[in-house]
């Protein structure tokens, strides 16, 4: 993370990768990360202890602290984070009185205080009081046959309305045959229904290299409205 001047957590040493299993409805409505085996579950990457001299903790939309396995925003704070920020417009502080930086994902800290990524403020779809992560949706696109592997984004759309909803793109070698997109765009709706129990207001099949990403591979969800509208 950049404004931590280089990171916020590792995973310990030979640990591999440890996944926290948790139920995937208490997730969405009440927003509590309970752990679970059974049922429909979502199994999510702890991202390991906090570096030394970094503060943690997370907040609910009324700007209270959470307790573990609380789901919220996730807040840092500590010697290593920047400021703010240098623009053309001048300083823009990126803490708050109390040295607190909102980093603008959702999560949770485990007991042993292992911090834990649910997804980012600005890409959760939220419909009739769930949070709808779009890594889920994704997910779900993604394991319908002649979708390309990570070319399928979903997009929230209506953000911030009473009535929020979603689309979904996914690239295919077979965008220009007619009968492939629609098993493709039918079998994506019923994989993503299957999986959130949502279905998306459309779902667009798309040619090779048009769902946007950064230098690094990552989906720009917030510039492929354009793609689904």
């Amino acid at each position: 993370m950049a404004e931590t001047t280089l990171a916020v957590s590792f995973s310990e040493c030979n640990a591999g990768l440890v996944v926290d299993e948790v139920d995937a409805d208490l997730l969405a409505a009440l927003r509590r990360a309970v752990p679970a085996t059974k049922g429909n579950t979502r199994r999510l990457a702890t991202l390991g202890p906090l570096l030394q001299d970094l503060e943690a903790r997370i907040i609910d939309e009324q700007g209270d602290v959470m307790p573990a396995r609380g789901v919220g925003v996730i807040e840092l704070r500590g010697e290593s984070l920047t400021p703010g920020y240098l623009t053309m417009g001048g300083f823009i502080p990126a803490q708050d009185e109390h040295g607190w930086y909102d980093t603008g994902d959702l999560g949770y800290l485990t007991e042993e205080g292992h911090v834990v990524v649910c997804g980012r403020v600005k890409d959760v779809i939220i419909m009739a009081g769930r949070n709808i992560y779009p890594t889920d949706i994704e997910r779900a696109a993604g394991r319908v046959d002649g979708v390309r592997p990570g070319c399928a984004v979903a997009v929230r759309l209506d953000a911030g309305h009473s009535r929020e909803s979603f689309a979904v793109a996914v690239e295919s070698n077979a965008f220009e045959d007619p009968a492939e997109v629609r098993r493709i765009e039918h079998q994506v709706a019923h994989e993503v229904v299957a999986e959130v129990d949502v279905r998306p207001r459309n779902v667009v099949v798309l040619g090779p290299g048009t769902i946007p990403k950064t230098p690094s591979g990552k989906l720009r969800r917030a510039n492929s409205v354009t793609l689904v509208t």
